[in-house]
């Protein structure tokens, strides 16, 4: 794949049947949407951490468990938002919280939830 990409620019090599120049696109495709997207204020903010993608939102983290180790967290869809919510026995929670202070509390909980399991529970 490594390879894929250095050879992008020349086209198809003859070295590597196969190494296609279209690899190019897609990571043309991928820096694109993430320089435009820069102008969606609920994407980002401008500060680190404040932004949903960065750590800013409490489903979209990493958190530290109870036997050391870490858990990623990234349940911006309804769907894994809501079994995030009752694996962890929080149903009250809202994804989009109104505040920084019900943001800061959802977040405070959901630490203190994973601080109570392992990593494979």
């Amino acid at each position: 794949m490594r390879v894929g990409y250095l050879l992008s620019p020349f086209g198809t090599s003859a070295f590597w049947p196969g190494t296609s120049s279209r690899l190019k696109y897609g990571r043309r495709r991928c820096l694109c949407w993430l320089f435009m997207s820069r102008s969606i204020p609920l994407l980002w903010q401008g500060v680190r951490r404040s932004n949903v993608l960065d750590g800013g939102s409490y489903s979209y983290d990493t958190y530290l468990t109870n036997n050391g180790k870490f858990m990623s967290v990234g349940c911006l869809e309804p769907q894994f938002f809501e079994l995030f919510k009752e694996k962890l026995g929080l149903l009250e929670l809202s994804q989009y919280p109104d505040s920084e202070e019900e943001k800061q509390a959802a977040k405070d909980c959901v630490t203190e939830a994973f601080l109570q399991k392992t990593q494979a529970e």
